[in-house]
């Protein structure tokens, strides 16, 4: 069975993905926080390049194993990218969530039995 036609769908679908992590790393203005953006830009590279080598097998009608082999190749060179990119975002993120939360600690309010102090002076 031709394994073309499948990495040619998924590589696809996952440089779309792509698109939609960079827009909203882009969008929240947290792509100068990490290198989230630019290890997910690499991995766009791989999957337009299996994108490519995927369609011209197709095209050949598996005539020259290479462009198969090379598709596969970078395809899974792409999901290695993806996933360092997704994991590098996560924890930037939760760093920086970290970080705004333990430079503002919580403000405790007083409990509802309790009446508020005055302070004005009578």
């Amino acid at each position: 069975m031709s394994r073309q036609p499948h990495i040619l769908n998924a590589s696809t679908n996952l440089l779309g993905i792509c698109f939609v992590i960079i827009t909203g790393l882009k969008l929240t203005a947290s792509n100068s926080l990490s290198w989230a953006d630019e290890i997910t830009w690499i991995a766009s590279v791989f999957f337009l390049a299996s994108i490519l080598l995927s369609y011209l097998a197709l095209r050949n009608d598996g005539q020259s194993r290479w462009r198969e082999q090379w598709a596969e190749r970078t395809f899974l060179f792409g999901v290695a990218g993806l996933t360092v990119g997704i994991f590098v975002m996560a924890v930037s993120i939760e760093y920086e969530d970290y970080a705004r939360t333990s430079a503002h600690p919580t403000i405790t309010h007083a409990s509802p039995t309790t009446a508020p102090a005055s302070t004005s002076d009578k």
